[in-house]
């Protein structure tokens, strides 16, 4: 009998480390000047092990990217659906996002810096299916509270640009150091930004 090709959970983990690992390398000295080596000795794994769940350095690069975004996705998701309220999920969603990049600051310089980077081209199916995915979850929750008149109603592109757009920019800022504003001010400005331009106060 064949046996079915099942991700052991040990694997997992092992994977999941020599990403965390290439992560910080590749923030610390670029993905150019990391070597495979390196990632070896700073997840403590051995080369056949890193061979073993990928096909090479641009392919741990790539890994890293949708790790990361899958991430950041799934926060994202459930800080939107735990709440009914519209107001309360478009705040909760900016909240989310300013605290997610001061936690995992590579994750989000890496996001920000590697979306059209060569070594996205071998993974550019995958990511569209994980953004299909998520827009699979948080369209339904806008598109009822739009068509309940409590959300304005726009295309969801337009939606999701005018609710993250300023959250982008001042990530930048963060990210760069160049904002040492309070997070707690920024979170609460930036929520009743976007609540003015997308909701409509009943």
């Amino acid at each position: 009998m064949k046996r079915m090709n099942c991700k052991h959970p040990k694997s997992e983990i092992r994977r999941s480390e020599v990403i965390r690992a290439a992560l910080d390398c590749f923030c610390e000295k670029g993905i150019a000047e990391t070597s495979v080596l390196e990632i070896c000795r700073r997840s403590r794994t051995s080369v056949g092990s890193i061979y073993h769940h990928f096909k090479g350095k641009e392919s741990i690069a790539a890994a890293a990217y949708l790790e990361g975004i899958t991430d950041y996705q799934a926060g994202f998701t459930t800080s939107l659906l735990e709440h009914e309220n519209a107001r309360d999920g478009i705040l909760a969603v900016i909240r989310f996002h300013l605290e997610w990049i001061d936690k995992k600051q590579n994750f989000a310089t890496y996001l920000m810096q590697n979306r059209h980077a060569e070594f996205m081209k071998e993974v550019e199916g995958i990511f569209i299916e994980i953004n299909k995915s998520f827009i699979g979850h948080v369209g339904p929750w806008i598109e009822k509270h739009m068509a309940a008149g409590r959300l304005k109603k726009l295309p969801l592109v337009i939606f999701m640009s005018i609710l993250l757009g300023p959250c982008q920019e001042i990530t930048r800022h963060r990210l760069s150091g160049m904002c040492s504003t309070d997070g707690e001010m920024v979170a609460h400005e930036l929520g009743i930004a976007a609540w003015r331009a997308l909701g409509i106060e009943e």
